[in-house]
């Protein structure tokens, strides 16, 4: 059995949202532009590219569009977009609809 003080349980959560955010952003990159944001068959050079190497952008992205992905894949997790912004983001603000009536329960913020 593994105990986990709460300082660590508490790192791993962040790091799953930081996760979270990073993946949604390689989701939407791919599905914009047609290739993932890094490609490779190695995964030590996969991890590489991911710390090290600048996102290829392509220039048909529209300038709303190119911000909310640049804001998802940014590598400093303190700077990069999160969840409860996510909505509020100009290129999905107003094209995701929520009833009225639910409340908004945002992953992991208690």
């Amino acid at each position: 059995m593994v105990y986990l003080c709460s300082k660590h349980r508490v790192k791993i959560i962040e790091n799953l949202i930081n996760d979270i955010d990073r993946s949604l952003g390689c989701i939407l990159y791919e599905l914009l532009v047609g290739s993932p944001p890094f490609c490779t068959t190695s995964l030590l050079q996969l991890i590489r590219k991911i710390r090290y190497e600048t996102v290829p952008w392509p220039t048909n992205l529209s300038a709303d569009c190119f911000n909310l992905l640049q804001g998802l894949l940014e590598k400093d997790p303190r700077r990069r977009l999160t969840w409860p912004h996510l909505l509020e983001h100009p290129f999905l603000e107003n094209k995701v609809l929520l009833p009225p009536e639910k409340r908004i329960v945002y992953p992991f913020s208690g």
